[in-house]
Parts: C-alpha cells; structure tokens; sequence
C-alpha cells in the first residue's frame, strides 16, 4: 500500500535513523518507494561546503528517491549507501569522499579489470580499500537520515534539489564534474571507483590510482 506524506518531512523530521542500526536491522527500512534525505553534523563539514538546509546541528547533504521497479523500494537503495563501496551506491558516497578527500587523507582508486574484479570487492568488505573503511567509520558518526514514503518519488525529488542543491547530489555538483573528469581520463567506468587512502597499499594490478 502506497502512503502520500507531506515531504516535511524530509526538511524538519521528527528524529533520524543511524547507519549502525540500520546495518543491523534493515527491515527498519521501509520497502515501498519513496525519498530519503541524508543529514550530516554541520561541524563535521569542511568549511568550504556551504548548505542552503539546516535542522538544528544539522546539514542537509543529499536527497534521493528509490528506483523505478519492484525490488529497487527504499531499502535496497539505503542499504546500498550504508553496505556498498563508492562505485556501487550511486553517487553518495563517491561525492562524499570527494569532499571529505582532505580531512580524511583519501584518493581515488579505479580497477583496472571491472569485469573480473568489481563483484569481489563489492560485495567482499575484507577486500575494500582503507578509504571505504574510513568513510563507514566517518558516517557512524556524523550522519543520519530519515526517509518518506510516496508514490512521487521523482517530484519531491527534482523540487528539494533545486531548492537546496545539496553538496552531494552530483546535479549541477562542480565535485561530480571532477569526479567523472577522473574516471573519463583514466578510461573507466564510475562504477569501478573505490575510496583508498594516501596510505593504501592495495596492489596496483588490481587498483590504480586516479590523477
């Protein structure tokens, strides 16, 4: 059953999930369509990232709806960004540790061989480069999110991003820009970019590093 919300709530919610319980319990998650919105501790962003939206000690970073099809509702999507790398969670988390780059000594990696080696580190956490580890650590404590349920999904959407462009959308993002300037310049895939760190010392026949 469908439930139409006043998207309020996404803009001054009542209280916020954590991704540590999320990771835990995803059936907290709602499997319905609908928008979710991602907050971040005003303190915790580096001070060249201004945001339009505020909820207290709160920034709004990013907005997003569940994809079109029956298995795509808002749980895949926000366990996606909660248990899956930079390349596998839509742009989220590249954007986030594209910002975050600095702070958290991050650079960005490719893999050389996506179609043999992007299941495996996907889905295999052991196998991730440090920066993924250090982004999971940096949401646990910085980040929440809440989330609507609404069959219109794609106009809430499109409405609160022009409204507050937020910092990780890649729409209209100067850091999105960057970010597949890289990836065309290396001749790949968004989809095999991973987070490492400048200390990584993931084998360069499986990971390369962007200029």
């Amino acid at each position: 059953m469908r439930i139409e919300c006043d998207f309020s709530e996404l803009l001054a919610p009542r209280s916020f999930y954590f991704r540590p319980e999320l990771v835990e319990n995803p059936n907290v998650i709602p499997s319905a369509t609908g928008v979710y919105a991602w907050y971040v501790r005003t303190t915790s962003l580096p001070a060249s990232e201004a945001t339009k939206h505020y909820c207290g000690d709160w920034s709004l970073v990013n907005i997003g709806k569940s994809r079109v099809g029956k298995t795509m509702g808002l749980r895949r999507r926000i366990q996606a960004h909660c248990t899956r790398d930079a390349g596998h969670s839509g742009s989220f988390r590249l954007l986030l540790g594209k910002m975050l780059e600095c702070p958290l000594s991050l650079r960005l990696l490719h893999q050389r061989h996506p179609e043999l080696l992007v299941k495996q580190h996907s889905r295999h956490r052991d196998l991730w480069p440090e920066g993924e580890t250090r982004l999971d650590t940096w949401l646990d404590a910085n980040a929440a999110i809440t989330w609507i349920i609404s069959d219109s999904e794609s106009a809430i959407e499109r409405d609160l991003i022009r409204r507050y462009s937020p910092v990780c959308n890649s729409e209209g993002s100067a850091l999105w820009d960057v970010l597949m300037k890289q990836a065309t310049a290396f001749g790949v895939s968004r989809h095999t970019l991973r987070w490492g760190t400048k200390l990584d010392d993931a084998p360069k026949t499986a990971l390369e590093e962007l200029p």
